[in-house]
């Protein structure tokens, strides 16, 4: 019977479509995961989502919590997330969605043998079937879904942190996302990261709509 704590490091504002998108998820998963003990939600403002993210950890490490979901306020996830989530029995678990910039690729990756200095590949979106779980090798924090355990036993590891050369502007070794190094020290630790081939979340951009885009749909002929 877990207790399960959402936790969004988040600025000051988020999109109104990500609150609608929050209520539905709390509300869909209370009424549907009949094993639920507590759902609790947790924030924790600022413009380093990492620190956001240890002020939040440190909560659950002082509650009964048994499950950490992070949701970043910049998406949109399925509202049965969680319910698809505890269907199955796993260390660290996320969903596919697309980075926001051209070409989109996904935030789910697979080790690059050949090249210490880009030690990852995106995995093709086609390779996840729905209904299936997939060990990768990293996962983005966006819908990541964390079984306390984990965090208890990887002691000062737990806390959020970049790679030490992530502020470079070139290909570097260690130069991971906060997401990244958090995965590198779970596989380290001997934990398995999954992904869910049914839960897919989208990514909320905005754009400034011009001629070119009218263009776009209506070509001259």
């Amino acid at each position: 019977m877990p207790n399960i704590l959402i936790g969004i490091p988040a600025p000051d504002t988020v999109p109104t479509i990500f609150m609608f998108n929050l209520t539905n998820i709390i509300a869909y998963t209370k009424r549907n995961y009949k094993d639920l003990t507590d759902l609790v939600v947790a924030t924790n403002s600022g413009v380093r989502t990492d620190r956001n993210r240890n002020y939040i950890l440190k909560r659950a490490m002082a509650e009964n919590i048994d499950y950490i979901l992070w949701l970043d306020h910049d998406m949109i996830y399925p509202v049965d997330i969680i319910c698809q989530y505890m269907r199955t029995k796993f260390d660290v678990i996320g969903c596919l969605y697309f980075k926001r910039p051209v070409p989109h690729d996904p935030v789910v990756f697979i080790k690059n043998k050949t090249n210490t200095k880009k030690p990852y590949n995106a995995i093709s979106p086609s390779s996840l079937l729905p209904d299936n779980v997939y060990p990768v090798d990293a996962i983005g924090y966006g819908g990541m879904m964390v079984n306390m355990d984990v965090y208890k036993k990887l002691g000062q590891k737990r806390w959020t942190h970049y790679g030490s050369n992530y502020h470079l502007p070139y290909e570097a070794e260690d130069r991971g996302s906060h997401d990244m190094t958090f995965c590198e020290d779970c596989k380290a630790a001997g934990y398995k990261i999954l992904v869910h081939g049914s839960v897919r979340a989208g990514h909320i951009v905005q754009k400034v709509i011009t001629e070119d885009d009218y263009r776009f749909y209506h070509p001259v002929k």
